[in-house]
Order: structure tokens, then C-alpha cells, then sequence
């Protein structure tokens, strides 16, 4: 007869999937649902703000898409009472900003979440439109669709709350305005594969980001439970059946597992010493080398992911990376040209068929930052030589007035 082995079976705690998109039936309204929960964007917001490498970036990128000033072509050729006009537009182009804070909104929005919003208000005529307004992206779920297209959206302030009903809003589209003078904008970029929801550019690096706060939590339960070790509990009275695996696992995963339960202690209660579990203490070797060695990998990843061509443009400051100003202009120059023109140039064109559409169209242009807006003096100060921070503010090079000195001991 066999002596029955020992079963082994590993479990993963803790993974990260891509959103589904599944017609239901929510309130009687038939919506797509953004993930299993048709919470995904929510999840999106949790990482934005619980990761601080990728919420550096998310600020700055979307500061730079959005610009420092909002231009208007041909300006300067319009007679005064066109310039009323337009000024009038720019102004009151939304019910509760001016242009330039929506352009603001918008790249936070298209950052964050890879698209944008806009509720379109028509005149009592239908044959203009009055107001242009944000709508936070991530309160609208896509509603009916008919042969790949979309009809409708769904807007709620909570999702989590099934009692409250969404709002049903028109999909945008001038020849209903008549009888929709109310309509959804929705802006994504287009994506292989996906006919639904936007997902963000940075979507291959969610579990880094993901990580990179869950190291966060990590560290800070460690110190709270005053570094108490992680405990191994081997079940000594038998191998259970998969069934009940299964219960063990899902009641150890519920009470233990995650970042916040880091150096927790386990307990148990047993029936006799003789059926008690073996209990060992994990110790892990070279803990801070593995440490330094992830930070470095998430935050490769996540930069990667974003596309940004050197960390110090995102504020971010790493081990070694000094590099001079031309090389970061070099950089700065890249990233403009090869991610936040595109995006910035996708903004403008949404806006500017849309203005078109007021009784005196209005064509806009996003004023892009300059080089050196970004960079506070503690950044300035690890990147730059003496002779080129005294040429920033006006001083000579320091070799300069070593030779000038030296002629005047000659002189003398």
C-alpha cells in the first residue's frame, strides 16, 4: 500500500486583472459595466491617490497637456465688437469656470483615465451651442448600444449606491439636438480591441503602481505592530481535502493577508498540545537589498509605462541621475514632442469643432510650459554645473574671474 505525500498547494493572494465590459440591467437602465463591480474607474482613482511616484507624474503630466494660457487665433484681427464677443465666449464657455480652467479638468481627466467627458447644452433655437460642461469621466458608465454605436451614457454620483438612479444623458449629436438639447461628449483615444471604456496609457504598469502603494502600507503596518515578525503555521493532524483547503485558505486570506497585516501574529486554539500547529518564524535574508532592488524595478516600470524620458522632469529624484541642462532639455523636448503634443493636440481639436459650433466660432491653441518652469531650485542645484547657476542669474563663470584675477596679479 502507498503512503499517501504530503499535499502541496500554493495560493496567489493578491492579483490584478483587466476590466470586463458586461451588458446589465442596473435600475432598469441597460448600462455596460466598467469591471466585474463596474467600479474600475474607482479603482483607477485609488492608485492615483495612494501611489506617490505615479501621482507625481499624473500632476505634472497633465499640467503640461493643459498648458499655461489659452490662445486664440487671429486675436489680434478682430474688430472690437467680435473681441466682446469671443472674450464673452472664453469666459462663459462653461456654467461654473472659464475656458481655461476646463482645458485643466479635461487633461487631469485624460490623464488619469485615458479619456474625457463633456455635457453639451444647445441653445432654445438648437441651431447653436450655449454652454459647454466638464463632467467627472469617472461617474459615467456607456449605456444602450445598436450596431457598435452608442446611444446614450449614464451618469451617477455614487455607483456604489444602487439606490440612487443614474441619469440618462443623450449621446452628443447636432442633428438631435432638437430633441436632446442636452447631450454627452465622450472623448477617448482609440485602442485595438476595445469599443467600450477608454483605459489609460499607463495600463500595463497597474500592478507597479499597484505595488508601489501597497509597499507604502507595508512599511507603515510594520511600524505599527512594532516589527513583529511573519509567522508560517503548519497544520500538523492531517492533509485535509481540497474542499477544505479552500475554507482554511479563505479564512486566512480574509483575517491576514495584504500589506496592512505585515508583522501581524497568528493565533490558534487547539483541542490538545499533542494536535498543536508547528510554528515558525519566516526570516528573510538581505530584506533591504530586496527592497532597494523592487523600489528600483517599480519605479522603472511605472516610468516606462508613462513614457517619461527622465524622472527629474516629473519631479522624481533617483540615485545617480544628475545629467546637465541640455541633456535634460533634450529630454524635456522628446517627452513634449512624443506624448503631450498628441494629447494636447487631441484636447484642442475636440474644443475647437465645438466652439465652431457657436454663432461666432472661436479657434483656440493651448499655450505649451517652456523648458524651465518646473524645476525648483533643490533640482536645479543637483543638475547644473557653477558656471551654468551663475549664468542663470546673471554672474560670470567662476574660470572667467580666476583669469581676470590673475591678469590683474600680472598687471600689478
Amino acid at each position: 500500500m502507498k503512503k499517501k505525500m504530503n499535499e502541496i498547494k500554493v495560493y496567489n493572494f493578491s492579483t490584478v486583472d483587466l476590466p470586463s465590459f458586461q451588458h446589465r440591467r442596473i435600475n432598469g437602465n441597460e448600462i455596460v459595466q466598467f469591471g466585474d463591480n463596474n467600479l474600475y474607474p474607482e479603482y483607477i482613482l485609488d492608485l492615483y491617490n495612494t501611489s506617490s511616484m505615479h501621482n507625481a507624474i499624473i500632476e505634472n503630466k497633465s499640467k503640461m497637456i493643459a498648458g499655461i494660457d489659452i490662445k486664440v487665433e487671429g486675436e489680434d484681427n478682430l474688430n472690437t465688437g467680435e473681441k466682446i464677443i469671443v472674450d464673452d465666449i472664453l469666459n462663459k464657455v462653461s456654467f461654473d469656470c472659464d475656458l481655461q480652467e476646463l482645458v485643466r479638468r479635461i487633461s487631469k481627466d485624460y490623464t488619469v483615465f485615458g479619456s474625457f467627458a463633456l455635457e453639451i447644452i444647445w441653445n432654445k433655437s438648437r441651431n447653436s451651442i450655449a454652454q459647454i460642461n466638464h463632467i467627472d469621466i469617472s461617474k459615467v458608465r456607456i449605456g444602450e448600444m445598436v450596431e457598435g454605436k452608442i446611444l446614450n451614457y449614464y451618469y451617477s454620483q455614487d455607483w456604489k449606491n444602487r439606490k440612487i438612479k443614474p441619469t440618462q444623458i443623450q449621446t452628443y449629436n447636432p442633428l438631435t439636438a432638437r430633441k436632446y438639447p442636452r447631450q454627452l461628449l465622450y472623448v477617448k483615444e482609440y485602442r485595438t480591441g476595445n469599443d467600450y471604456y477608454a483605459l489609460p496609457n499607463y495600463i500595463s504598469a497597474i500592478n507597479w503602481i499597484s505595488l508601489d502603494a501597497e509597499i507604502s502600507k507595508f512599511h507603515l503596518s510594520n511600524i505599527q505592530n512594532g516589527f513583529t515578525p511573519s509567522l508560517l503555521i503548519s497544520f500538523n493532524n492531517g492533509v485535509p481535502t481540497p474542499e477544505e483547503m479552500d475554507v482554511i485558505n479563505d479564512q486566512l486570506e480574509k483575517k491576514y493577508s495584504g500589506s496592512k497585516n505585515a508583522g501581524k501574529l497568528m493565533l490558534t486554539f487547539n483541542e490538545s498540545k499533542d494536535k498543536a500547529p508547528d510554528i515558525k518564524v519566516l526570516e528573510t535574508s538581505n530584506l533591504d537589498k530586496q527592497f532597494i532592488q523592487l523600489n528600483e524595478s517599480v519605479l522603472q516600470n511605472i516610468l516606462s509605462a508613462h513614457k517619461v524620458t527622465s524622472p527629474l522632469l516629473m519631479g522624481i529624484k533617483t540615485a545617480g541621475e544628475l545629467g546637465g541642462s541640455n541633456e535634460l532639455e533634450i529630454a524635456f523636448k522628446i517627452f513634449e514632442n512624443n506624448v503631450i503634443k498628441p494629447e494636447r493636440l487631441l484636447i484642442e481639436q475636440t474644443l475647437n469643432k465645438l466652439l465652431a459650433k457657436f454663432k461666432t466660432p472661436v479657434k483656440i491653441e493651448i499655450v505649451p510650459n517652456s523648458f524651465d518652469i518646473s524645476f525648483s531650485e533643490a533640482t536645479l542645484l543637483s543638475i547644473l554645473s557653477i558656471d551654468e547657476m551663475r549664468a542663470k542669474i546673471g554672474y560670470e563663470p567662476v574660470s572667467e574671474i580666476t583669469t581676470k584675477d590673475k591678469n590683474n596679479d600680472i598687471i600689478e
